[in-house]
């Protein structure tokens, strides 16, 4: 290996420790040298890679966001789909993503809630999904999906919404499989979609 694959091997072992932690723990829980120690590595190569816990943390979400907007957008770009296929393809790229792998639906959703910086984060993230909607509404739901003013106050409305489901699906109280939560998800999406009567 050379010198710079080491160093990105050494980058994802402190990544899949911190996400290890962050699942089994909390993030309160997960300190630098917790995770160095699952890492199996020294602090001064945490220092290599982050700038502190919170950059990791930061890094985590910022990193989990997009992936789900890559897989959000490839979904929607399918044109070989109907629209109603493609809208559920979106709604599993999300769910698949966030459930597929727990922990990073908890880093995204459950963890870390009072950083300051965090809470950025997750806000700009949102404003990027919500964005993402009204950008692809056509695309899932044709030229009638709603748009202006109209579209970006219920394109807020839906992905807290959906926020709010997943939160409650990965924390336990919400007692429904993803299959019925896909479905769901996409009946409120076709509901966002259609303009007001």
């Amino acid at each position: 290996m050379t010198a710079e694959q080491r160093r990105a091997a050494r980058r994802d072992a402190l990544v899949d420790a911190a996400l290890d932690l962050i699942a089994e723990e909390g993030w309160s829980r997960a300190t630098m040298t917790a995770i160095c120690a699952r890492a199996g590595l020294t602090e001064r190569y945490f220092y290599e890679s982050f700038r502190n816990r919170d950059a990791l943390f930061l890094d985590l979400v910022q990193g989990t966001v997009d992936r789900i907007e890559a897989a959000v957008g490839a979904a929607a770009a399918d044109r070989a789909a109907t629209p109603d296929a493609r809208a559920r393809s979106v709604v599993d790229a999300v769910l698949r993503t966030l459930l597929d792998d727990p922990r990073l639906g908890r880093v995204v959703l459950l963890e870390g809630i009072e950083q300051p910086e965090v809470h950025r984060a997750r806000r700009a993230a949102l404003e990027r999904f919500e964005h993402l909607l009204q950008e692809h509404a056509r695309d899932l739901f044709g030229p009638g999906a709603r748009t202006g003013a109209p579209a970006a106050l219920a394109a807020a409305s839906l992905v807290g919404a959906t926020l709010e489901l997943l939160t409650r699906r990965l924390d336990g109280t919400l007692p429904v499989d993803d299959d019925a939560l896909a479905a769901h998800l996409v009946g409120l999406a076709a509901a966002w979609a259609a303009p007001p009567a």
